[in-house]
C-alpha cells in the first residue's frame, strides 16, 4: 500500500498521499520517516489543521517535540 502511493504521480493531491504514508510508517514505529513524510505532505500542499492532532495512526508521533513543533500554529 505504502509504496502504491509512493508511485502515484498526481499533482493535484496536496500531499494527500503523502500523508497516508506518514500515517503508515507512524503505525510502524518509524518516527523519524513518518515525521519527513509528514512535513512533505505539509510542503505538498497538504492542511495539518485539526485533523492529525486526532488522527490515531499519527499518536506514536504526538510526543515527539519535531511533531510538536510543527503542529504548533504559525502566525
Amino acid at each position: 500500500m505504502a509504496g502504491e502511493l509512493a508511485e502515484r504521480d498526481d499533482p493535484y493531491h496536496f500531499g494527500e498521499n503523502t500523508y497516508h504514508r506518514a500515517r503508515i510508517r507512524a503505525r510502524l514505529g518509524d518516527v523519524d520517516r513518518a515525521m519527513d513524510l509528514l512535513r512533505r505532505a505539509h510542503s505538498e500542499g497538504q492542511w495539518l489543521g485539526y485533523g492529525p492532532r486526532v488522527d490515531p495512526d499519527l499518536s506514536p508521533l504526538h510526543e515527539n517535540p519535531a511533531y510538536q513543533e510543527l503542529m504548533q500554529p504559525k502566525g
